[in-house]
C-alpha cells in the first residue's frame, strides 16, 4: 500500500477523483483487513471509462494494492458510480453519489478539492454498505 503523498506521485497530480478512491481503498481495508497482496479483489463500475472519472482507480490501487497487473481489480463501464470490494472478511460497497461527480466537476481547485475529500466523512460522498464480519 502507498501512503497518500506516494499516490499522489503516482498519479501525477493530486485531484478529488483520486483522493475519493484513495478514502475508499482505506475503508475497505481497514473494514476487510487484508493480510496479503491478493486478500482483497475490486470491481469499478463506472458510466463512462475516461478522465477524470477513472482517477479513481489510482486511487483505489494505491490504498488496496488491488492493480491491474495483479488481476485483482476490474473495470466495467455501466449505468452508475460503484465501488464493491470483497475480502475474507466481507464486502464493502460504494456508490458515489450523483452530486460528487457534479461537484467535483465544477470546482476550479483540484487540490483544494481533494483536501475537502480528505477531510470530510467518506459518506459525505457515497453510499456505503458494510458487509464486513
Amino acid at each position: 500500500m502507498l501512503d497518500y503523498k506516494h499516490a499522489i506521485d503516482f498519479h501525477g497530480h493530486e485531484g478529488p477523483f483520486l483522493a475519493l478512491g484513495y478514502k475508499i481503498g482505506e475503508y475497505a481495508r481497514k473494514k476487510l483487513k487484508p493480510s496479503g497482496i491478493m486478500d482483497l479483489r475490486a470491481l469499478i463500475f463506472l458510466k463512462k471509462i475516461e478522465k477524470p472519472y477513472t482517477c479513481v482507480l489510482d486511487g483505489i490501487q494505491c490504498s488496496t494494492t488491488c492493480t491491474l497487473g495483479k488481476g485483482n481489480i476490474e473495470v466495467r463501464e455501466g449505468d452508475g458510480w460503484r465501488v464493491e470490494i470483497e475480502g475474507k472478511n466481507g464486502k464493502v460497497i460504494f456508490v458515489i453519489k450523483e452530486e460528487t461527480i457534479e461537484y467535483f466537476l465544477s470546482r476550479d481547485d483540484l487540490e483544494r478539492t481533494a483536501e475537502e475529500v480528505r477531510e470530510n466523512p467518506l459518506e459525505r460522498w457515497v453510499f456505503l454498505q458494510d458487509f464486513s464480519n
